[in-house]
């Protein structure tokens, strides 16, 4: 049986376990899915120990995806374009490999539902990893304008200056949005 999980804070609301499990049984794969709870201070060495103790991969989420970038000894091309990393996988050679599927996840559900972004005004509520995740994809697929809301104007700021060569980025509070978004993540 391979072990996987999802490492997080909080981490006891997320469904991860469940999803995995039901995947795995419909691929034929026996799997154990477990939440892990981290802290900053012992995000390395939770990390770490998992690989160590025979994990194959984890799912990384709020707050440490920003971190796990750091911590990756490579990376795939999304996750070196947005800065983040929300995957582990960990190889024979003891290397931890970090990968983004944020943005590629979106992609291909706007796809399965005929979702066009060309020219689109996207609204994306927070300014987190996840936000990393997605913001080049959008613009590869030809948005038109990304407004990103989140509660701390600075955060989102410092997105907005890193992304603003992909396209037009804007930062508003939630009493500043107005108009009519035509995808709203």
């Amino acid at each position: 049986m391979d072990v996987y999980g999802v490492v997080g804070n909080p981490i006891n609301h997320s469904k991860s376990p469940k999803i995995h499990l039901l995947f795995g049984q419909q691929v034929g794969h026996d799997i154990y899915y477990q939440r892990i709870s981290a802290t900053d201070e012992n995000f390395i060495d939770t990390i770490e120990r998992f690989f160590t103790e025979g994990g194959k991969g984890l799912n990384i989420t709020v707050p440490f995806k920003e971190q796990a970038f750091q911590l990756a000894d490579s990376l795939s091309n999304n996750a070196q374009s947005c800065g983040s990393v929300n995957t582990f996988t960990f190889s024979e050679d003891g290397r931890i490999h970090g990968e983004s599927t944020d943005g590629t996840g979106l992609m291909k559900d706007l796809e399965n539902n005929q979702i066009s972004l060309k020219n689109a005004r996207a609204l994306i509520l927070g300014a987190g990893g996840a936000t990393r995740g997605i913001v080049p994809i959008l613009f590869a697929s030809s948005v038109g304008s990304v407004v990103l809301c989140n509660r701390t104007m600075a955060k989102a700021e410092l997105l907005q200056e890193e992304f603003l060569p992909y396209g037009e980025i804007i930062c508003q509070t939630s009493e500043q949005l107005s108009g009519r978004f035509d995808l709203i993540i």
